[in-house]
């Protein structure tokens, strides 16, 4: 037990410098594209005083490292400013919380759909290789790994509630049916690879000498496979978590524009839309975090599964 917690302080401490490295690639990016939030602000027929007022006003004016200086502080203390033009005067950290929720719901179901598939499907075709079950699902991972996200929600869309009928087009009016789609979307896209590296892992290890001692004991298949062979065949899929939490992250902002879902992907893209820096800047670092959160969370879930990864 010491050994797992002295592995997650390493690895806390690790996170620090990049999540240093996100703070300053948001603001940067931010920084280096095109346009000017404060036109979006100002009248065009105000005169230059009034568009350096505002200037001021949001500190825009200021030298970029001492904006960057102030952008770290204030995020420190759970300040992420105000936002400037779409919900002009409102906390950017308020409106994050209020669209937080909804993006984790989006992500937790997607997650769950996810392997919910990849996990069985990656099995049975391991143990069936080169059966029409296993050319069936690589059939099934091939398409839906090739199909980007806005494409697959725009299918869904099309067969579940416009020719099925049986499920909300967009938005949150239909309570826990509006969610199913875009979860489907983001969920079925994430099991492709996970489905491939689960069954890869499995073949790998029925191979194994000592999964072939078990059986030779006279062990049960069921046993054999499902008590040992299993858990060390889901160590690899384990590594890849904090991979997928960045692939959900990345498609919930485009699945969430597809289905009008009022998560952080939604309130980003409105925010880009119209050049409000702090609200980008917001909820970017947001989704980034939680990213190397992500990750962080694969790594001891690896740790505490195979113990000879905490002494490395």
């Amino acid at each position: 037990m010491a050994d797992l917690l002295s592995y997650i302080i390493r690895k806390m401490i690790l996170a620090i410098p990049v999540v240093v490295a996100a703070t300053v690639i948001v603001f940067l990016m931010l920084y280096l594209t095109p346009g000017d939030p404060i036109k979006s602000i100002v009248p065009p027929r105000a005169g230059p005083d009034v568009y350096e007022q505002v200037r001021d006003k949001y500190g825009l004016d200021r030298p970029i490292w001492e904006q960057y200086g102030l952008f770290v502080w204030r995020a420190v203390h759970g300040d992420l400013g105000n936002s400037i033009t779409v919900w002009q005067g409102t906390s950017v950290s308020k409106l994050i919380a209020m669209k937080l929720p909804n993006t984790l719901m989006l992500m937790g179901l997607g997650l769950a759909i996810s392997y919910s598939i990849a996990v069985p499907l990656g099995v049975i075709s391991a143990l069936r290789q080169n059966s029409w079950i296993d050319r069936g699902g690589m059939v099934f991972t091939l398409i839906a790994y090739a199909m980007p996200p806005f494409w697959l929600g725009v299918v869904f869309l099309m067969i579940f509630a416009v020719w099925l009928n049986l499920l909300p087009v967009e938005g949150t009016t239909g309570g826990l049916g509006s969610l199913i789609l875009p979860a489907m979307t983001l969920g079925v896209g994430n099991a492709a690879l996970t489905t491939r590296m689960m069954r890869s892992s499995m073949l790998e290890v029925i191979k194994q000498d000592y999964i072939t001692q078990l059986k030779s004991r006279g062990l049960p298949g069921r046993e054999v496979i499902f008590k040992h062979a299993l858990k060390n065949a889901l160590l690899p899929v384990i590594t890849v978590l904090g991979l997928d939490i960045g692939w959900f992250v990345g498609g919930s902002v485009v699945v969430e524009e597809v289905f009008s879902w009022p998560g952080i992907g939604e309130l980003m893209t409105s925010a880009i839309y119209n050049h409000d820096f702090p609200l980008v800047q917001g909820s970017i670092l947001v989704l980034a975090i939680a990213v190397i959160l992500g990750n962080l969370m694969a790594d001891i879930l690896y740790a505490w599964a195979d113990p000879r990864v905490r002494l490395g």
